[in-house]
């Protein structure tokens, strides 16, 4: 009886060890092979599109209808806007609020932001953009030449905009970039479609280029976006590679004085992660920001006189060192300026706000030319180059 009691056992203990196995693998497999995600307390069916470096946009699928949701990078828990996406043939059927609802692919956008109308342009959709702002200061040949053929008119100029022309675009997606004063009021009484687009505040360049996908996903070019992301990422990876094979690290600080203060970049800003990336040591590193921090100059000489190199972005001639000097005494200071290691960006001959956020691997191919000649003897600067 002993031995049969103990044989019962065994079988028992062999048959519940194969039905804790078979039930494992059901899980694993139902797991591997479920698409649906859990976001906050929100459960999706699938991401339509999740990016990789960018954090203030993602496309979700809900119950069938495509979402768009934009959210502040700097702030993952706030959603600053949430669009339901149709196409042509279900039109704005699966959205109670038309003003929510866009139809994909966009056939009218006005664009606030250069990195906007830039993005299009690159994507080829050039003729669904019918309004930027801040006409004067385009430096793309080819949006300049529609500008003056009329095929893009001007729908704002320093932050005031032009309600009676942006009234005859009824229906068009307009890309901004938000703040704290938020859109106009009058901006509600149009039958525009105001879409926040908060990609320069994204930390990492990667991030800012990546939102050339959700211009592609919006303007029917998905395919061409995700192919030029995914170059534009893998050169910058593989320079940001080289960089790291460098000896030794630089220092390097940025800007130069406005109205009595110098604004520097915070420790975790686009411009400090490009620093890092291309084998420097950012003299402001652990100023834990990722927008611009006001700092007096002494505060800025103590730091960074030693350094040796000093950025400088500028909308026009410097005039050279002697132009520097002549503007305040105290650059003379700097280590930097005595050892000619300025590194002067042009913003407005080289359209840096322009091209620049969408070609962060060329902006750290500067750097790293800069700060490491020995690893590209022979590139030739886009945005960045040593003051002569």
């Amino acid at each position: 009886m002993k031995k049969l009691i103990l044989g019962l056992l065994s079988s028992f203990a062999y048959l519940l060890r194969i039905a804790l196995l078979i039930a494992a693998f059901l899980w694993i497999s139902s797991c591997k092979h479920s698409n649906s995600v859990n976001d906050g307390g929100k459960t999706h069916d699938e991401y339509i599109l999740m990016p990789e470096f960018a954090q203030g946009y993602r496309i979700i699928n809900e119950g069938g209808t495509n979402v768009l949701e934009i959210t502040d990078p700097l702030n993952r828990g706030r959603l600053l806007g949430r669009f339901t996406l149709t196409d042509e043939k279900s039109g704005n059927a699966n959205s109670s609020d038309y003003t929510k609802a866009i139809e994909v692919p966009v056939k009218q956008f006005i664009a606030l932001s250069s990195t906007q109308w830039g993005m299009l342009m690159l994507l080829g959709a050039s003729h669904s953009i019918v309004g930027i702002s801040e006409a004067p200061f385009v430096q793309d040949s080819g949006m300049r030449s529609m500008l003056d053929r009329g095929e893009v008119v001007e729908v704002a100029r320093d932050g005031f905009f032009r309600y009676e022309l942006l009234s005859t675009f009824p229906g068009a997606v307009m890309l901004y970039s938000p703040d704290a004063a938020g859109l106009p009021a009058p901006i509600g009484d149009l039958s525009l479609k105001p879409v926040p687009w908060p990609d320069f505040t994204e930390p990492h360049p990667l991030g800012r280029a990546e939102w050339i996908r959700l211009a592609g996903y919006l303007s029917g070019n998905q395919r061409m976006a995700d192919s030029i992301f995914s170059a534009i990422k893998s050169e910058y990876l593989d320079l940001m590679q080289l960089a790291a094979t460098a000896e030794k690290r630089p220092k390097v600080f940025s800007d130069k004085m406005f109205a009595g203060q110098w604004y520097v970049p915070g420790g975790k800003s686009y411009i400090a992660r490009i620093f890092e990336d291309a084998g420097a040591e950012y003299v402001f590193s652990d100023l834990d920001a990722t927008g611009s921090i006001p700092l007096d100059p002494e505060a800025i000489l103590a730091r960074a006189i030693d350094a040796e190199f000093w950025r400088v972005p500028h909308a026009g001639d410097l005039g050279g060192y002697m132009g520097l000097l002549a503007e305040n005494q105290v650059y003379g200071k700097f280590a930097a300026f005595r050892n000619h290691g300025v590194i002067y960006c042009n913003t407005r001959e080289s359209a840096y706000f322009e091209r620049g956020p969408i070609e962060p691997h060329k902006v750290l191919a500067d750097f790293i030319a800069i700060f490491h000649p020995e690893i590209l003897p022979d590139h030739k600067p886009r945005y960045h180059y040593l003051l002569k």
